[in-house]
């Protein structure tokens, strides 16, 4: 038995090591339970300023979270104001406002209203079941963001979709984009040109308010025999007689028609169809067709 002690014998330096880190031990103990006693109350350490403001700010988005009372709504009649009061901030209510609109102005189904880019599926989701959609009348001043009626409108006059380039599109307020698809589409869908009104309104990137801006402005070229008959029966046009309100009815804009005007009057006259060529006009493609489809007289 006494040889099986000795295993658990300890030097005089052990021993002294042990009775101090048992002191230690005892006085931390101490330490926790007496310590706060001593301290005044509400003297704990502060969270650093950032984490402070980050929580203040969280506190803040959740105080200022409006409680939306949901009840059935037509979302093609809503503006701005009336998204805000379904939840969305006053930016995503003006781009909704800015989409239905590029869309002619009306949703033709919920799903449409949930490509905007700016309704979450959640957000979808939630209006859904309140959804009642009818179509609504768009008038020309359609009610949407400043911003976006502040847009300058297009100069339009009359243009052979055939042979419009990307710059001729775009000038009809298409984007380099859009311009780019419908030549794609009219060179390799089509095979090199429209044949009828139809066929430019089917180009998805020409949606129902942008074909109704430039339809009426559309020259689609006719086979020969019916040009040869139409010039016959057309009236004759007499350049040197016709006033600002002429030239305007046949298809020219605004600024066109005033030169043509000040190029007469500075020539004294026109005398030829050659000097209809020398006038310096943005639209030369429907001095062309004039001369094609109508008899010009310059006694």
């Amino acid at each position: 038995m006494k040889d099986f002690f000795q295993h658990f014998s300890v030097s005089k330096e052990q021993r002294g090591a042990f009775i101090a880190l048992s002191l230690l031990v005892i006085v931390g103990l101490l330490g926790l339970e007496f310590i706060p006693q001593f301290l005044p109350e509400g003297s704990v350490s502060p969270l650093p300023a950032e984490v402070q403001n980050y929580l203040a700010q969280t506190e803040n988005i959740e105080q200022k979270a409006p409680k939306v009372h949901l009840e059935k709504f037509n979302p093609n009649a809503l503006d701005a104001a009336g998204f805000q009061e379904l939840g969305f901030s006053k930016k995503q209510a003006e781009i909704i406002v800015k989409y239905r609109y590029s869309l002619g102005g009306n949703f033709s189904t919920p799903e449409d209203f949930a490509k905007c880019f700016v309704v979450s599926e959640k957000k979808f989701q939630e209006l859904l079941p309140y959804i009642q959609l009818r179509k609504v009348a768009v008038s020309a001043e359609l009610k949407t963001p400043k911003t976006f009626r502040e847009q300058k409108r297009p100069e339009i006059s009359k243009f052979n979709p055939n042979s419009l380039d990307q710059k001729g599109w775009e000038k009809l307020g298409f984007s380099e984009k859009q311009a780019q698809t419908i030549i794609k589409y009219r060179d390799k869908i089509l095979g090199g040109k429209f044949e009828n009104l139809q066929q430019i309104k089917d180009c998805y990137v020409i949606n129902d308010f942008k074909f109704n801006q430039i339809k009426n402005y559309i020259i689609l070229p006719q086979k020969a025999e019916e040009k040869h008959q139409e010039k016959q029966e057309n009236s004759r046009l007499y350049p040197n007689a016709m006033t600002l309100k002429d030239w305007l009815k046949i298809g020219f804009n605004e600024v066109d028609a005033k030169n043509i005007l000040k190029f007469r009057s500075f020539m004294g006259g026109f005398h030829s169809v050659e000097d209809l060529e020398k006038l310096k006009i943005n639209n030369v493609e429907l001095l062309t067709q004039l001369k094609n489809q109508y008899i010009l007289e310059f006694d």
